[in-house]
């Protein structure tokens, strides 16, 4: 994993972290967790997270 993917998947993991159940509150909202993922990278990074990175 590269330095983009670390951060991608460090970022998931904090928001896991800060939002409890935020994977079944996404599911709920029909909202894909790697799009949740890549969102939150656009975010904070303007660009979008690297494909390969983990959802979690």
């Amino acid at each position: 994993m590269d330095e983009a993917q670390d951060l991608a998947a460090a970022h998931w993991r904090m928001l896991r972290a800060i939002v409890p159940g935020v994977e079944a509150r996404l599911a709920r909202a029909g909202i894909p967790a790697t799009r949740a993922r890549d969102t939150l990278h656009i975010t904070w990074h303007g660009t979008p997270a690297p494909s390969s990175a983990p959802p979690h």
